[in-house]
């Protein structure tokens, strides 16, 4: 409703005022022609038994009568279809008249949407979705309108798309920027787009026995005996986390032997909703404090490298099977906060981490792009991968897993 009034405010008055004068006097009209018409149809239906026909006048004023009406019914009903047009979502018309009647359209756009968050009074998220089927300068408009306009309105923006595509168009948006502003590991599409997002994280596989679930979901046969069972499990699993108050503890009731897949599942569950609380969010940046002298020296860094850390755990959690030991998943984190490109060829190559952590050469034959063969041989990548400073390293299995491929056979 809130909506439906801004949209009436902003309006083509002109229109408007045109529309209410049509329709005055269209109303005026039906005023006078309708007694009109009464008295016509009056004089004609009245048929007294030794009537002799109606005269040709009764019959005329009746059609001109009926006649006047339905003309003004039409213009009527047309203005005011043509008016509520301009007031209904997307309408073409409505941004037309919008920017042609305002003098500074965004700067009222801004305020309008700022204001309608406010009225709402709930927390606002916007899912964007398949923008990777988007042509890259209409992705780079979205994004930068988004972070230009609507910076200060407090809305959670969640866009599903491609990494590789976004990074690719902001590359080619920019690729006169690309020699002077691009860093090792990270493209002009990367820095991008770590600026314009606090959080950026894969989308899990489903753990088969989820996928069991949900294709069962999908071809009716989940009972719902299932079902409240699932929830009872959900209950329970709640209620065994609720003693727990560290992330260790917790962690290590994950790796106990389940009860029953039903209940492991459900643990999971609770227990990522549960390592999202304050009090266990805080003992986590405590936790990787030591790891803020292998990030960029900034506040931001460290931030984000909380953020990254927390939804790579819960990915890991969800999953099932072997947790990844925090230390190493830290690590892993800041690869790919720091030098996704190498994070990138590295969950392709995993074996090559091998070379970083023995300061070994790759052969010559093997298919590296020379820019990740710099990065190989850079001295602040093997700092971090070795990660002598907080006493335990990046190893092939951590990133095995991460990238949810299968254990090495060697």
């Amino acid at each position: 409703m809130y909506e439906y009034w801004w949209r009436f405010k902003n309006s083509n008055w002109m229109s408007l005022s045109l529309t209410l004068v049509a329709v005055t006097a269209a109303a005026l009209l039906c005023w006078f022609v309708i007694p009109i018409l009464g008295s016509a149809a009056y004089s004609l239906f009245k048929s007294p038994q030794s009537s002799t026909n109606p005269p040709i006048t009764d019959y005329s004023n009746l059609l001109k009568a009926l006649t006047t009406i339905v003309t003004a019914l039409v213009a009527i009903i047309s203005l005011i279809y043509g008016w509520s047009r301009s007031l209904m979502p997307g309408s073409t018309r409505a941004v037309r008249t919008f920017l042609e009647s305002t003098r500074d359209p965004m700067e009222a756009l801004t305020c309008h949407f700022n204001s309608l968050i406010r009225w709402i009074g709930q927390p606002v998220a916007v899912f964007i979705d398949d923008v990777d089927r988007c042509q890259g300068g209409y992705i780079v408009d979205l994004l930068e309108g988004i972070q230009t306009l609507f910076r200060d309105v407090p809305v959670t923006y969640v866009v599903a798309a491609d990494r590789r595509w976004l990074c690719t168009s902001y590359e080619k948006a920019y690729e006169t920027f690309a020699g002077s502003i691009g860093e090792p590991g990270r493209t002009v599409g990367h820095l991008f787009l770590d600026k314009i997002f606090q959080l950026s994280t894969s989308v899990p596989r489903l753990a088969p026995a989820i996928q069991a679930d949900y294709w069962q979901s999908l071809l009716g046969r989940k009972e719902a005996g299932i079902q409240a069972a699932g929830q009872e499990a959900r209950m329970e699993a709640s209620a065994t986390l609720e003693r727990l108050h560290t992330e260790e503890s917790i962690l290590t009731e994950l790796q106990s032997d389940p009860v029953d897949a039903l209940y492991d599942q459900a643990l999971r569950e609770q227990a990522v909703i549960r390592l999202a609380t304050p009090n266990l969010t805080t003992q986590t940046e405590h936790r990787l404090q030591p790891f803020a002298a292998l990030v960029e020296p900034n506040p931001r860094a460290m931030k984000r490298l909380v953020n990254a850390y927390g939804a790579m755990r819960a990915i890991d959690i969800l999953k099932g099977g072997r947790l990844i030991e925090p230390g190493r998943l830290a690590l892993w984190t800041i690869v790919t906060l720091r030098w996704p490109v190498l994070a990138e060829y590295l969950e392709i190559h995993p074996e090559i981490v091998r070379h970083i952590l023995h300061g070994t050469p790759v052969q010559e034959n093997h298919v590296t792009p020379e820019h990740v063969r710099k990065l190989l041989v850079d001295s602040e990548v093997a700092r971090v991968i070795r990660g002598q400073e907080v006493g335990m390293q990046l190893d092939e299995a951590t990133i095995r897993s991460c990238a949810n491929l299968p254990p090495s056979e060697n």
